[in-house]
């Protein structure tokens, strides 16, 4: 089982790519304030002292997603269903272009680092976020039964995953069929 934690822990983690060049321009930026400081020589401060805490700050997130993956596989172990859990995501199926899978009591939301229980689910809804009238980003969303929201998974931009999505809310449904389906 150990193997099966850490493909979940890995299959659910956000891709590390896309936090990369913040996390290098944030430590190149830090490393250009400090470096006359090293010398002796004043600090520089203004718009560098900025632009290097904002790439800092970017880069916490993989971490926060990383130690909320670690909460959500502790809670399963206290209460007995982690062995449940894992082969449940072992014999899991993935929609939507395998950015989730569908297990018999869980599903998988894949670099969003969510795991759900059907019977926690009380809503699911597809959220579509805009800028300036332009579409970017699109995700399945699901209120939780005792408060709170998550996010099940990303979802191609301008509907171009309606097919598979409609799938994925046919396996909720027959999972939790108590669960509201809607748009927020």
């Amino acid at each position: 089982m150990e193997a099966t934690e850490k493909d979940l822990k890995r299959y659910l983690s956000p891709k590390w790519t896309a936090y990369l060049g913040t996390i290098l321009m944030g430590l190149l930026l830090l490393l250009m304030l400090l470096g006359p400081g090293l010398r002796g020589e004043d600090l520089p401060v203004g718009g560098m002292v900025l632009l290097a805490i904002i790439g800092l700050l970017f880069s916490v997130k993989p971490l926060f997603t990383l130690s909320q993956i670690g909460r959500i596989i502790q809670r399963e172990k206290d209460v007995n269903r982690l062995d449940r859990m894992l082969n449940d995501y072992q014999n899991s199926l993935p929609l939507c272009g395998d950015k989730v899978k569908t297990g018999q009591e869980y599903i998988f939301g894949k670099n969003v680092g969510s795991i759900v229980r059907y019977d926690e689910i009380t809503k699911v809804y597809q959220y579509i976020h805009k800028t300036n009238f332009a579409e970017d980003k699109r995700q399945l969303k699901a209120d939780i039964r005792g408060g709170g929201t998550k996010v099940v998974c990303n979802l191609k931009l301008k509907g171009k995953d309606d097919e598979e999505l409609k799938k994925l809310l046919a396996v909720i449904l027959s999972k939790n069929p108590e669960v509201k389906v809607g748009y927020h």
